[in-house]
């Protein structure tokens, strides 16, 4: 990795990923899905299922070493996903068993540092799951009318035994052409009858060179609520695309903006509706026009 340029979370980013693409390689995984337990038990760690009290995955140090305990009563794409989490966290370890992110990376307080390591742990479970090239191989063989299409996400998610959510986010994450991963949430009404939208949770659109037209605009960061960037705080509206996606199976594609208190940025939008009432959910994928 270069020195120049990159911050210190950027370097915690990188370390994460190979520390991904190093287990793939140790254990001669070449094809999904990927399952965590099964690599946690390669290397030494103790995989179990029990009841945990809000909680989905758990990483305890016993007299034999490391252990994983999972949330029983979750499905077993979340149990994936949550083991691969707590898999990362041992890379964290300092010699005595404690995380040693808060000394290494300088953060003030005990909280910024956790969130900074499940945001890490995150990315890192992601990768090891969903690695980078082998899910570039997988999507490049569903083809669709665009660069990253909605309609992948499911088979996807099926190849690599992950969740539709952590899907779709690696889906824009990896994307050739910019893109932003929307899950819209009912923000009035029923789940039998939904009467408005809210965005719940969006990613960044990642440009390497930012048109002149859009230029912070495009940079937008990872939050719930709202579409942020540094500078702005980009909008979209719930369309009625989103209403028929959420009533509807199919795709359904429309031209939408995004907005900012300076810029409106058009896109090409898809929506898809995924799960059943009551925890059905919409989630659209919106790409800049004229940069796909």
């Amino acid at each position: 990795m270069p020195d120049d340029g990159y911050s210190i979370k950027d370097r915690a980013s990188y370390f994460i990923k190979t520390r991904a693409w190093n287990i793939i390689s140790e254990c001669g995984i070449i094809n999904p899905p990927i399952m965590a337990a099964q690599v946690a038990s390669k290397l030494g760690i103790n995989v179990s299922e029990t009841y945990l009290d809000g909680a989905s995955g758990l990483l305890e140090p016993t007299e034999k070493g490391l252990q994983i305990k999972l949330n029983a009563e979750e499905i077993q794409v979340r149990k994936n996903f949550s083991c691969a989490h707590e898999l990362m966290h041992t890379y964290f370890l300092d010699g005595k068993g404690r995380s040693f992110i808060e000394t290494v990376m300088k953060i003030d307080g005990f909280n910024a540092a956790r969130n900074l390591e499940e945001r890490l742990c995150n990315t890192g479970a992601a990768e090891l799951l969903m690695p980078r090239d082998m899910f570039k191989q997988a999507a490049n063989k569903l083809r669709f009318s665009v660069a990253s299409s909605v309609a992948s996400i499911e088979p996807l998610a099926k190849m690599f035994s992950c969740s539709v959510d952590a899907t779709s986010i690696r889906v824009a994450e990896l994307s050739p052409a910019p893109c932003t991963r929307i899950r819209w949430k009912i923000a009035n009404g029923t789940p039998e009858e939904p009467t408005a939208f809210r965005i719940e949770h969006s990613t960044e659109f990642k440009l390497e060179s930012p048109p002149k037209a859009y230029p912070e605009a495009l940079r937008l960061r990872s939050t719930k609520g709202i579409l942020r960037s540094k500078f702005y705080k980009p909008k979209m509206d719930a369309s009625e695309a989103v209403f028929r996606a959420y009533s509807g199976e199919g795709v359904v594609r429309s031209d939408e903006r995004l907005r900012t208190n300076t810029v409106s940025i058009p896109c090409y939008v898809e929506s898809k509706g995924f799960s059943r009432v009551p925890w059905r959910n919409v989630i659209s994928l919106a790409f800049p026009k004229g940069l796909l």
